[in-house]
């Protein structure tokens, strides 16, 4: 397996052993069929969309699979990442409950290896598929006002070498570079990083995370930092039964390692919250984690309308009602300062000219002139006397030379020739 494939190509979805052709991701952007060859549809970003990652720990054991899946009707998940899936090639296949499997893992072995199961309305709104290695797999959904742009993750544990971490984020960085700035762009998985709490909250990171911070958690936040991204599972206030990701084996020990990434244009206005389901069990030491996701468009208001008037209706009674006004905010001008008394005058001239100025209407100019309304009742007059043109012009001058045609071939004045038999 190649692992590292054009980074500007995506797989339309297949089942296993059948990637079909790679596209281009603008000309895959602009198809508007999907592979099984139903028209491709969109998620509403407006709408909640719950997306999760999940560490399942060897998803080939008989069943794991399916007690996912279940787990996914059960939280209501529409995508869902998956690492650790020791499943080895790539490629994606359709499960007995119609889910969309997605996944790629190493050529020979059976290590490592990550995937995404879509659900019903998220596979179909799939644009295409692009399996970098056995440790990132990235796909783009089609969704209103931004597509989405999902990257799963399973970052190298801590037993491994530096050369190994920084290939990974070598991989990743360039993973990130190719997503359109415009798609709302999503990195989730388990990064085996902790990045702790932070008691002073900045672009990268919230307040509420989980432990104390290691030298991974730094390179994750300075790979955030540099790609303007920010790590939702910090931004909200939880138990913290609902913030750690992974439990050791004695009991003894929990940490957040396991994280949902957004890039910051859309983080903070579309994300609501961000937790782990304890309840949700596929016999894993890692624990489901779920973000809820709802975009909300900035309010436009509106200026206040402007009054207008017509000041042809202007008459003595507006300068005495004024000139009253004015009279008895002058008697106390010497107890107000500058600003207060442009404010007084300015309302008086408003409210002396609403009681005594007629003010104008908005009337709107008709955009048709009378011409052609008179023509338009021709129209329909003559339509009523079945004169009018099936295909809606008028044949009138049509009739009447039709008519004139026929007087004349009575009278053997026009001949008239006739098409040859075959």
């Amino acid at each position: 397996m190649n692992s590292e494939p054009n980074e500007n190509s995506y797989h339309i979805a297949r089942r296993v052993g059948h990637q079909g052709a790679r596209c281009s991701v603008g000309d895959q952007a602009d198809n508007d069929k999907h592979a099984t060859g139903t028209t491709r549809k969109h998620l509403q970003l407006r709408n909640k969309i719950i997306i999760g990652t999940w560490n399942v720990r060897k998803l080939k054991e008989k069943g794991k699979l399916n007690t996912v899946c279940n787990e996914i009707n059960n939280y209501g998940l529409q995508i869902l990442g998956l690492a650790e899936t020791n499943w080895n090639g790539l490629g994606s296949f359709r499960t007995d409950v119609n889910h969309h499997v997605i996944f790629s893992g190493k050529e020979d072995g059976y290590s490592h290896g990550v995937a995404v199961i879509l659900g019903k309305e998220a596979s179909k709104a799939l644009i295409g598929y692009s399996p970098i290695s056995d440790r990132i797999l990235k796909l783009r959904i089609q969704a209103k006002p931004h597509n989405i742009t999902i990257v799963q993750c399973y970052a190298p544990t801590s037993t491994a070498n530096e050369d190994e971490i920084n290939s990974f984020y070598d991989s990743l960085q360039e993973t990130i570079d190719s997503i359109p700035n415009r798609d709302l762009q999503v990195i989730m998985g388990d990064m085996n990083a902790k990045v702790g709490k932070n008691p002073t909250p900045n672009k990268t990171c919230g307040r509420f995370g989980l432990g104390e911070k290691n030298e991974r958690g730094d390179r994750l936040i300075e790979f955030c930092s540099a790609n303007n991204m920010l790590i939702t599972n910090t931004m909200f206030e939880h138990h913290p039964r609902h913030l750690y990701t992974w439990t050791s084996p004695d009991m003894k020990t929990r940490n957040q390692i396991d994280y949902i990434i957004l890039n910051q244009k859309n983080g903070k206005s579309c994300v609501k919250n961000v937790k782990t389901r304890p309840g949700a069990d596929c016999n894993s030491d890692h624990q489901l984690l779920a973000a809820e996701i709802k975009l909300q468009l900035k309010k436009l208001t509106q200026p206040p309308q402007l009054i207008r008037f017509n000041y042809n209706t202007l008459d003595n009674n507006y300068s005495v009602k004024i000139s009253n006004s004015f009279e008895a905010l002058l008697q106390c001008e010497d107890e107000k300062n500058p600003n207060e008394l442009w404010n007084e005058g300015k309302d008086i001239f408003l409210k002396v000219a609403e009681e005594t100025i007629t003010k104008k209407t908005n009337k709107r100019n008709q955009w048709i002139s009378e011409e052609t309304i008179k023509e338009v009742e021709l129209r329909r007059q003559l339509k009523a006397k079945g004169i009018n043109d099936p295909v809606g012009g008028n044949n009138l001058q049509t009739t009447e030379l039709q008519n004139s045609t026929d007087d004349a071939e009575r009278q053997g004045k026009v001949h008239t020739r006739t098409m040859p038999k075959d």
